[in-house]
């Protein structure tokens, strides 16, 4: 009798699991929607996942890769990748092992609140609410501002309220001090919000105009410094580069857009609380 065994069968994907296709190197994107998470992997890789669910064994996939797309891999590769899907819990759990093991795994992630704290202090996030049914009733509403002539707009309104706030650059250096006294120190921290609020809104707004989910917006401490986040992870799923870098600037561009507007204004209103107000969302903007 032969003391070979047989070769392991590959383990089946979950079910749930989407895959989206990358443009630029020819790799893929695994979604796993129960974690909301995203996994980048290679071409080598990708043409695997192609294949996956017609091949047996490692040696099937080796050589269909080689077949199908000229690669030549390693059955030891193969199984080296079948590694890493197991470890992200990207496969099916068939036996009471590998339930043990990912019992194990959870088990070995928790930690007591002192532990917790030392490994959450660089970065805590706070999720306040879910945006989402907010965003898509203001999406018809937002569709003007991603057009080419709003943007045109506002930079016309950034260029006049340069040359004329160029002008008036004295007095315009003499406004600043005058935003931090004690009596518009609270307007300017107001001021300050609204900008970052906004922020975060050009974010998940760019993000649903590109047909992504913003599950959470909150408050995150970062070396516990408070500042305000968008979940935009979903963006992962898109294939295109371009929205992606889009979603990622849609922040800068929109403070961008205020201190264009808030420039002009500043120059043309009158002397009073408006026009402060004007300097103050030009000055936060800017910085």
């Amino acid at each position: 009798m032969s003391d070979v065994q047989p070769p392991p069968p590959l383990p089946k994907l979950r079910d749930d699991l989407r895959f989206v296709a990358a443009t630029s190197d020819n790799g893929c994107t695994i979604y796993d929607p129960l974690r909301h998470r995203f996994f980048r992997v290679d071409a080598t890789a990708a043409a695997m996942l192609q294949i996956w669910q017609v091949c047996l064994t490692a040696e099937d996939i080796a050589l269909a890769c080689y077949d199908m797309h000229g690669m030549t891999l390693e059955p030891r590769a193969v199984g080296a990748f079948v590694q890493w899907l197991s470890a992200n819990e990207l496969t099916d759990v068939v036996d009471e092992q590998t339930w043990r093991a990912r019992a194990l795994a959870v088990e070995k992630q928790r930690h007591g609140w002192l532990l917790w704290s030392i490994h959450n202090y660089l970065f805590i996030k706070l999720p306040l609410f879910a945006p989402q049914p907010a965003l898509n009733a203001l999406a018809p509403w937002l569709a003007p501002i991603f057009s080419r002539s709003f943007f045109a707009m506002v930079a016309l309104c950034g260029c006049a309220g340069l040359y004329f706030a160029g002008r008036e650059w004295e007095r315009m250096l003499a406004t600043l001090p005058e935003l931090l006294t004690l009596q518009t120190g609270g307007l300017f921290v107001v001021s300050l919000a609204v900008v970052k609020s906004l922020h975060e809104l050009g974010h998940a707004a760019t993000a649903t105009r590109f047909g992504c989910r913003v599950p959470s917006m909150g408050l995150c401490f970062m070396i516990m410094v408070p500042m305000l986040y968008t979940d935009v992870s979903d963006a992962w799923k898109l294939s295109s580069r371009r929205q992606r870098v889009l979603i990622d600037a849609a922040g800068i561009i929109v403070e961008l857009c205020i201190a264009c507007v808030s420039l002009l204004a500043w120059v043309l209103l009158p002397d009073g609380p408006a026009k402060s107000i004007a300097a103050m969302l030009a000055t936060s903007s800017l910085l």
